[in-house]
Formats: structure tokens, C-alpha cells, sequence
């Protein structure tokens, strides 16, 4: 998955024209199960005007479980943000959902629900 991580923040970019270095980790859920994150840096640098004082920290993130018999994951796509002086909250982001073909490593945009608009 990690090779695929570039093609992913090509199409980030292109999208919603916010550049973004990824990174991928497995983490155990609170049952002890797999599951995949993707994330970003801080993105608050890349603000300007009105919205640079309104946001600490704003980061991407992507999630879904691996199930094995499945040759699909599924990703929750979010952006999750803090305000100065505290106060955080998240929203989906670019696609409803995200999907990502195991046997060919590769990112199905095709059929992922895209949900940004400009």
C-alpha cells in the first residue's frame, strides 16, 4: 500500500489542490483487529488569509479494517482539525468512501464516491 501512497496525493492535489505528503500505519482496534491508517502532516501551514489564524492543526486521514477473504478496502476519508486555544472536530472529505484493490495495489477512483465539490 505504501507504493500507492503517491498516486493517492496526486489525486488529492488535483481535486482539491492541497498538497500533502502521506504516510501509512496499521494500528489494532479496541477488539484487537487490524486496521490501516493513512495521514498527513500538519496542513495548517498551507492556510492563508481569513482561515491561517482559525486553525492549530488541520490533518487527513484515511482508515479502514483489512478483511482477508475481501480483495476491496473500503477508506472513511476525513479532515480532522483543532482551533487555537482548543476546540476540535472532523468531516468527511473528497469521497464518501475510497477504494483500494489489494491484488493490484492500486486506488479504484473510478468507483469511489466522490463527494467535493468547489
Amino acid at each position: 500500500m505504501e507504493r500507492a501512497l503517491p498516486a493517492l496525493e496526486q489525486e488529492i492535489q488535483r481535486i482539491a489542490t492541497v498538497s500533502m505528503q502521506l504516510k501509512v500505519e496499521v494500528r489494532k482496534d479496541y477488539r484487537g483487529n487490524d486496521y490501516f491508517r493513512i495521514y498527513s502532516d500538519n496542513l495548517a501551514e498551507q492556510l492563508s488569509g481569513l482561515a491561517a489564524p482559525m486553525f492549530e492543526e488541520i490533518h487527513f486521514e484515511a482508515t479502514a479494517s483489512s478483511k482477508e477473504d475481501s480483495e476491496v478496502m473500503c477508506f472513511s476519508t476525513n479532515v480532522k482539525y483543532q482551533h487555537f486555544g482548543g476546540g476540535t472536530n472532523g468531516t468527511d472529505y473528497i469521497w464518501s468512501y475510497l477504494l483500494f484493490n489489494k491484488e493490484t495495489e492500486a486506488w479504484d477512483f473510478e468507483n469511489s464516491k466522490l463527494i467535493y465539490n468547489k
